[in-house]
C-alpha cells in the first residue's frame, strides 16, 4: 500500500541551519576584518570616507574555511534528495534555497543579513550575498551565475524569487534580494494547508488512513472499472501513473471518479475546479497546483479541464506539464481529449447512465431522502435529465433543503437544471423562459405541433431504448425543430413555451459571439457549444438561423468554397447532436435544402388573422392593468393589421403613457403608441382613420 508522504522531519532543516550559522560566524569575522573592526556607525553610508574607499578596493574574499562542506548535504538528507529530484536541483541549488528560506525559520537571520550587507534596510540575502557565503572566490562566483538564470531550476519551478529594491529602477544581478516560495516554507515548517491563492479554487480531502476499494459502487462500465483500478494500483505502488483524461458526459460528474481512486489507493485527493480560473492565469495555477499535490503527496484532480482549452495554444503547454508531472493526476472534462494532448494523457470515456440507470438512481436518492414521488415523475425527471449519479445525488440533496424536505418534481426539476448548463454559459446566453401555454396565441395547427414537439422529447427514452430504434439509428437521435415566420408572429414566446413545458432552460445562441470572419473559427465556436449541450439538459435556440445554415452556392471563389464547408459542418453537427435545438428564422427559403430532413419538425407561424389579432389585444395586458371601457380589442384586431410582436409593444408603450399620467389606459394612450410603433416600422401612412380623429380630438398632455 502507497503511504502518503509525510512532511520532512524539522530536524533535518535545523541541522542545515547549524551549518548555516557556522559559515555566517566566519563571514561575520571576515567583514569586520576587513571593514577594520565592526561596524558601529550610526551615519554610515550618508557619508563615505577614505578609509572605506580603501576598503573597498581591497581584496573581499572572506574566509573559505568551510566553502567546501555543504549547508543542506544531498547525500545525507531524505527531504533535500527529494526536492533534487523533483525539480532538477544541484548541491548549489539546495544551499541557495536554504538561505532564501533561513529567515522564515527564524527572524534572527534577518540582522545578520542586514549586518553582512551593510544595510539595515537588506534583511533578505542578496545574490552576492548568497555567492559570497558560497564560493571561495571571484572565478566560482562568476561560473554560478547562471543558477540565478530565469530559466535555471529555482526560478523555473518558482521555488525562489527575486526581488528588486523598490527605490532602484533597474538592479543589477548581484543587488537583488532572494525570497522564498511559500508552498515550500509550509512543506518544511510542516504547518499544512493550501497556498493562499490556491485556497480559493482547490479542495483537499482528508487523508485516508485506512485505504479501501471504492471503484466497485461507481456507475461505470467493467472495463471502464478495471482501467480506473489499475490506475489507483499504481498510485498504491508508489509509482506515478500516466495522467488520465476522464471525458465525462455529464461534465462535472466525474468527480465522484477522483474520489473514489484517491479512496481505493490510499492517498488524499486534491481538486481544482478550472472554471474558477481564467484561461489566461491557468498556465500559472497549474504550475502551483501541481506542486501543491507533489508536496502533500496527493492526487489531483483538475475537474472541468476543458474551461482553459478556449486559451490559444493552451492544450500544447499544458501537455508539456504533464509529461512529467511527479505526481498523479486526473483530468475530467466534458469534451475529447484534444489532439495535442495525445501521448500525455490517456483519453478514458465515462458514458452517461442509460435511462433505466438514471431512473433507479433517482429513485435510490429519493428513498435516501424518504421523499416519496409517483413513479411516473421518477421516470419523467429520468428521461428529460441525463445526469450522472453525482449529478443526481446533488439535485435531490439540494431540492430537499431548499423545501425542507418535502420537494415536488418542480423543485427536483428546477434542482436538476442547476447541475448541468455551465459550460454553456460560456458561449451562449441563458434565457429566462416564463412563457407559459396560456400566453400564447397561436392556430390550433399550430399549437398542436409544438404540443407534439414536447412529446416527442418526453417519449425520446421510451422510443430510443425500450423499443429499440436507437440501436437501429447511429445519428439523428436528437430533436430538431424550425420554426420559421415573420417578426413578431410568436417564434421566441414559443420556444419559451416547449422549454417550460419540458422543464429544460433555454440558451440562445449569440451569433455576435459565434459568426467570426477568420476561415476555420466558427466552426471551432460551434463545435465548443454543441459539446457543452451535450452535457447541459437543455434547448439550444438558434435565432436567425438562416445566418448560420444558409444555402450552398456554386463555388466562384476561396470564400465560396469556405462557405460551403461551413455549412456542411453545421449539418454534420446537428445530426450528430443528441439534445434538443430549435432554430427560428424569417427566411425558410434561405436554409439549405440538405437541412429538411434533419429535422424533426418544421412549423410555420403566420400571420395573425383577424380572430388571432382580437384574442392578442385580450391577452396584451394583464389583469391588473386599469382599462378605459371603450377600449375593444375586436375593433382594434379589426383596423390594425400587426404582428403579435407589435401588439405586445403597442400595450406596453400604452401602459406606460397612462402611467406617466396617474390613471387608465385609455384610446388616447393607445393612438399614440399605436403611432409610434408604426412610425418605427415605417408604416406611419397606414395609420387606421379612428386612430387620427382619436389623436386630433384629443391630444395627450403631462399630468
Amino acid at each position: 500500500m502507497r503511504t502518503p508522504k509525510s512532511l520532512p522531519p524539522i530536524g533535518e532543516i535545523r541541522t542545515a541551519l547549524e551549518r548555516l550559522d557556522s559559515r555566517l560566524a566566519e563571514a561575520v569575522q571576515a567583514f569586520e576584518v576587513m571593514q577594520g573592526g565592526p561596524v558601529t556607525d550610526r551615519f554610515r553610508g550618508l557619508v563615505i570616507s577614505p578609509e572605506q574607499c580603501s576598503t573597498a578596493l581591497s581584496p573581499r574574499d572572506w574566509s573559505a574555511a568551510m566553502r567546501d562542506c555543504a549547508l543542506w548535504p544531498l547525500a545525507s538528507s531524505p527531504c533535500a534528495q527529494r526536492l533534487a529530484a523533483r525539480h532538477g536541483l544541484t548541491q548549489f541549488d539546495l544551499d541557495i534555497l536554504l538561505l532564501a528560506l533561513a529567515s522564515e525559520f527564524d527572524l534572527r537571520y534577518e540582522r545578520l543579513f542586514a549586518y553582512l550587507q551593510d544595510d539595515v534596510t537588506r534583511k533578505r540575502p542578496t545574490v552576492d550575498l548568497v555567492l559570497r557565503l558560497l564560493c571561495p572566490d571571484d572565478a566560482a562566483r562568476f561560473v554560478v551565475r547562471g543558477r540565478f538564470s530565469a530559466d535555471a531550476p529555482l526560478l523555473r519551478h518558482g521555488l525562489v524569487q527575486l526581488v528588486n529594491d523598490p527605490g532602484v529602477m533597474h538592479p543589477p544581478l548581484l543587488a537583488r534580494a532572494i525570497g522564498p516560495d511559500e508552498q515550500t516554507v509550509r512543506w518544511l515548517l510542516g504547518t499544512g494547508g493550501l497556498h493562499a491563492e490556491l485556497a480559493a479554487v482547490c479542495t483537499r480531502s482528508l487523508e485516508i488512513r485506512q485505504p479501501h476499494d471504492a471503484l466497485s459502487g461507481l456507475a461505470v462500465p467493467p472495463a471502464v472499472q478495471q482501467e480506473l483500478r489499475h490506475f489507483a494500483e499504481v498510485i498504491a505502488s508508489d509509482s506515478v501513473p500516466t495522467p488520465t483524461w476522464l471525458q465525462s458526459a455529464g461534465g462535472n460528474g466525474s468527480g465522484e471518479v477522483g474520489r473514489a481512486v484517491a479512496t481505493t489507493a490510499g492517498v488524499s485527493l486534491l481538486q481544482l475546479d478550472a472554471t474558477r480560473v481564467p484561461a489566461n492565469d491557468a498556465e500559472r495555477m497549474l504550475v502551483l497546483v501541481l506542486r501543491e499535490a507533489w508536496l502533500g503527496g496527493d492526487l489531483l484532480y483538475i475537474d472541468r479541464v476543458d474551461a482553459w482549452l478556449v486559451e490559444s495554444g493552451f492544450a500544447t503547454r499544458l501537455a508539456a506539464l504533464l509529461r512529467e508531472p511527479h505526481v498523479p493526476v486526473l483530468l475530467g472534462a466534458a469534451c475529447h481529449i484534444p489532439t495535442d494532448l495525445l501521448g500525455a494523457a490517456v483519453p478514458l470515456v465515462l458514458p452517461m447512465p442509460e435511462a433505466s440507470e438514471r431512473h433507479a438512481c433517482w429513485q435510490g436518492q429519493l428513498a435516501q431522502h424518504r421523499v416519496s414521488l409517483p413513479v411516473a415523475e421518477v421516470r419523467t425527471l429520468s428521461a428529460r435529465f441525463r445526469l450522472a449519479p453525482s449529478q443526481i445525488a446533488a439535485a435531490v440533496a439540494d431540492a430537499c433543503l431548499r423545501t425542507r424536505g418535502a420537494p415536488s418534481r418542480s423543485a427536483l426539476e428546477a434542482a436538476a437544471r442547476e447541475q448541468s448548463g455551465d459550460a454553456l454559459t460560456l458561449v451562449t446566453d441563458k434565457v429566462d423562459a416564463r412563457a407559459t401555454w396560456d400566453d400564447i396565441v397561436l392556430p390550433a395547427d399550430v399549437l398542436a405541433q409544438l404540443r407534439e414537439l414536447c412529446d416527442r422529447v418526453e417519449q425520446r427514452e421510451r422510443v430510443f431504448n425500450d423499443w429499440g430504434f436507437g440501436r437501429k439509428l447511429s445519428r439523428g437521435r436528437g430533436t430538431a425543430a424550425l420554426f420559421s415566420g415573420g417578426s413578431g408572429t410568436g417564434k421566441t414566446m414559443a420556444a419559451e413555451v416547449v422549454a417550460n413545458a419540458l422543464g429544460l432552460d433555454l440558451y440562445r445562441i449569440d451569433l455576435a459571439r459565434v459568426v467570426d470572419k477568420y476561415i476555420g473559427e466558427t466552426e471551432k465556436k460551434l463545435d465548443k457549444v454543441f459539446r457543452a449541450a451535450e452535457s447541459a439538459n437543455a434547448i439550444l435556440f438558434f435565432d436567425e438561423a438562416d445566418a448560420l445554415f444558409g444555402k450552398r452556392g456554386e463555388t466562384k471563389d476561396a470564400n465560396d468554397h469556405y462557405a460551403n464547408l461551413q455549412v456542411a459542418y453545421l449539418l454534420q453537427k446537428m445530426e450528430a447532436y443528441d439534445g434538443v435545438a430549435i432554430l427560428a428564422t424569417n427566411l425558410a427559403g434561405h436554409f439549405d435544402e440538405a437541412f429538411s430532413r434533419r429535422l424533426s419538425q418544421q412549423i410555420d407561424f403566420p400571420f395573425p388573422d383577424e380572430a388571432t389579432r382580437a384574442r392578442l389585444w385580450q391577452r396584451a395586458w394583464p389583469p391588473l392593468t386599469p382599462l378605459a371601457p371603450e377600449i375593444d380589442a375586436t375593433s382594434l384586431a379589426r383596423e390594425l393589421r400587426v404582428s403579435g410582436g407589435s401588439i405586445r409593444n403597442i400595450a406596453l408603450a400604452a401602459a406606460f403613457y397612462a402611467a406617466e399620467r396617474s390613471g387608465p389606459v385609455t384610446l388616447q394612450h393607445l393612438a399614440q403608441a399605436i403611432r409610434r410603433e408604426l412610425k418605427k416600422m415605417g408604416r406611419s401612412g397606414e395609420m387606421p382613420e379612428s386612430i387620427v380623429r382619436t389623436l386630433g380630438a384629443t391630444p395627450l398632455k403631462r399630468a
